[in-house]
């Protein structure tokens, strides 16, 4: 139709049954007076999965404008742009200008790729399709094969030909042989039909080697596409964290900041350790994360001498890549705030961690028998960097969070159970 506003009007006059939209193309028509209230009918409306969401909607939310260094763009100009960025807050005079939030830290666009290629549009219009040399490079092996075998039949062929001309003019020569060329007739029929049932085993095999190695040549290019951006990803929040250290969040001295973040870069470590020794590659157990990241983060702080335990009553699940690095990295500054702040100078205490299923989603808890959050105290205005980033991993993962006191300081990070998968039998 060529503008949102053009579907809209086709809708109301009748020429098309139902159109598609941009979210908030209605309320800005019902603000501008485009459009009377009730006149149009929202289908299939996600409102009650996103209560949050300030605008109508029919599909789930994807993230949008990505900002992106071209290859001829300065690399620190694009570093002070990213912090830049990363510091708006809602309320200042860019973001209302620009009538957003502000911006966080990249999301993960693989649900993009996904539409886009079951969609087949650019730029996998062309997916899947495998030319000529890309048949030969990945199958010769195959056709190496195929070509020896196919040449052992002419080969063999040929045997029998000459050893059928021979036996024909041994009967023209002499009809005394004629037992001796029956004979050997048959032996070349026996030799021909195991030969066959030989090569038609053979071909069975090769065709199910073909398909395995197809599965798993299509399995491996996946593992690595995803292995490369979620590298990719860990990079950029190593660069956004510390370029909001040196943008003065959080606060931290010389030591401090390297001492943060060598732990939140082994604990990236850590998250792809558990990858590369899952039985699966692609996922790996919620309890075997929340166990190690209990002791290795213990081993990395030296604030008092807390102790962490995970309860025995935590649900296992497998969680997959792009769950498992934001979770991790959110257990890990949850636990060093509970080590640096439930507790002062050297007073022993405990850290649990817990996981449990609430309906359709997992509950992460973790609690102190500190002192407790401050009254008053908001993540927003604490300077607490590991907090606000708790808080953007949080959003990343479509989850949300609490913190509270109970005889110490509680926090709960709760995230839909679609991200997790259920443990094989």
């Amino acid at each position: 139709a060529g503008t949102h506003d053009a579907v809209v009007n086709m809708v109301l006059d009748g020429t098309v049954d139902a159109g598609t939209v941009r979210s908030d193309t209605l309320e800005q028509m019902l603000a501008e007076g485009l459009l009377s209230p009730g006149s149009i009918e929202i289908l299939e409306s996600k409102a009650d999965e996103y209560p949050d969401f300030p605008f109508m909607l029919s599909t789930r939310l994807y993230p949008e404008w990505p900002l992106a260094r071209l290859g001829h763009t300065d690399r620190e100009l694009a570093e002070l742009v990213a912090a830049a960025l990363l510091a708006m807050s809602p309320d200042s005079a860019a973001a209302r200008t620009a009538q957003c939030a502000g911006w966080t830290i990249p999301s993960d666009y693989t649900p993009v790729e996904a539409a886009l290629k079951q969609l087949h549009v650019p730029p996998y219009d062309v997916y899947e399709k495998v030319t000529l040399p890309q048949l030969l490079q990945r199958h010769a092996r195959e056709m190496a094969v195929g070509f020896v075998i196919l040449a052992a039949i002419i080969a063999a062929l040929l045997h029998i030909a000459g050893l059928n001309r021979k036996l024909l003019a041994a009967v023209s020569r002499s009809d005394a042989e004629l037992a001796k060329r029956e004979q050997a007739e048959n032996e070349l029929r026996a030799i021909q039909q195991n030969l066959e049932r030989l090569i038609e085993a053979r071909t069975s095999a090769l065709v199910v080697a073909n398909d395995g190695l197809r599965a798993l040549i299509t399995k491996n290019e996946e593992l690595l596409r995803e292995l490369h951006h979620r590298v990719s990803n860990n990079f950029q929040i190593i660069i956004s964290m510390l370029n909001m250290h040196l943008n003065g969040v959080g606060g931290a001295s010389g030591e401090d900041l390297c001492r943060s973040m060598q732990r939140r870069i082994a604990s990236m470590s850590l998250v792809h350790e558990l990858l590369v020794g899952s039985e699966f590659l692609e996922s790996l157990r919620l309890r075997s994360l929340m166990e190690l990241l209990a002791s290795r983060v213990c081993e990395m702080m030296s604030y008092g001498s807390c102790r962490v335990t995970v309860h025995p009553d935590s649900v296992d699940c497998q969680i997959g890549l792009g769950m498992a690095m934001p979770l991790g990295l959110i257990i890990s500054e949850l636990i060093s705030n509970a080590l640096r702040y439930a507790h002062s100078g050297d007073t022993p205490g405990l850290i649990h961690l817990k996981a449990k299923q609430s309906d359709d989603a997992i509950v992460l808890t973790t609690a102190d028998d500190g002192d407790g959050f401050p009254e008053g105290f908001d993540v927003s205005v604490s300077g607490h960097l590991g907090l606000i980033m708790v808080e953007a991993l949080v959003k990343q993962i479509d989850g949300t969070w609490r913190f509270y006191n109970d005889g110490g300081a509680v926090c709960e990070v709760r995230f839909p159970l679609q991200f997790a998968g259920t443990l094989p039998h």
